[in-house]
């Protein structure tokens, strides 16, 4: 048995109007990078096209690789299109990241930021520093208006299906139209690997003791942390005092969503 196949490897990706963008990753790992992939937990929200193009994934993933546990985590909203439930999503996305490693034991996690609106991408890979995670990745289409081509081409199926009573046997019945569009040959597109700094979590803990104290004199923290804390317009400077200013409010609550 070879090496990579005694690992647990866990992907996890967000999925958006071009659900192709997970089949292709699980592709990937599992074809190029040779990784027994054992879990895929897919991120969505209720938006009805949305949910559409995860029926897909899921009847595309059980018929071509049946061993991978699929798991769906729904957003209790349609988008992430304000401040409220931007937080909320970090929170959620904070507590599967932390789960992966620490409560289900998973070796390898890979994150796929490919799919879904660009500010959950930008906060995905913003939280994969603070987590244990192998590697964030990225797909381009060279020949993208091919693929948006091949992706109108099966919206009808894509919405039978996902009314269809057996949904894996009416993808099985449509097969040779839907897999060459969730499974197409690797080399026509490109996986880029997002480099990642890992952040330790003890600065993070320590930045937020002290922003929660919302006044605090200068000389009780690093000079180089207050001036980027400065910059960043996260505190303001009155004297010998720091005060936490409204853009530090809102940071104090993402470090509470992910140092907790």
């Amino acid at each position: 048995m070879e090496e990579n196949a005694l690992h647990k490897v866990s992907i996890i990706a967000t999925i958006g109007t071009s659900p192709p963008v997970i089949t292709e990753f699980l592709q990937y790992v599992k074809e190029v990078l040779d990784q027994r992939v054992t879990d895929l937990t897919i991120i969505t929200t209720k938006e009805p096209l949305v949910l559409e193009g995860l029926e897909l994934v899921k009847a595309g993933v059980a018929d071509r690789y049946p061993m991978v546990h699929l798991h769906v985590v729904g957003l209790p909203f349609d988008d992430v299109d304000s401040e409220e439930r931007n937080t909320e999503f970090i929170g959620i996305a904070a507590r599967i990241l932390r789960d992966q490693k620490e409560k289900y034991g998973i070796e390898v996690v890979h994150l796929c930021v490919a799919g879904g609106r660009k500010e959950v991408c930008i906060m995905l890979s913003l939280l994969a520093q603070f987590y244990n995670v192998n590697g964030v990745y990225h797909i381009v289409m060279p020949d993208v208006k091919t693929f948006n081509q091949q992706l109108e081409l099966i919206r009808y199926e894509t919405r039978e299906l996902a009314n269809a009573e057996d949904k894996l046997a009416y993808y099985r019945q449509k097969k040779e139209l839907l897999e060459p569009v969730l499974f197409p040959q690797p080399s026509t597109y490109n996986v880029i690997k997002i480099p990642v700094i890992p952040y330790p979590m003890h600065t993070l803990i320590g930045m937020k003791q002290v922003l929660k104290q919302r006044k605090f004199p200068l000389k009780s923290i690093d000079t180089d942390i207050a001036s980027q804390l400065r910059d960043f317009g996260y505190i303001r400077i009155i004297r010998n005092y720091a005060y936490t200013s409204p853009d530090g409010e809102r940071l104090l609550r993402f470090i509470g969503s992910v140092a907790n």
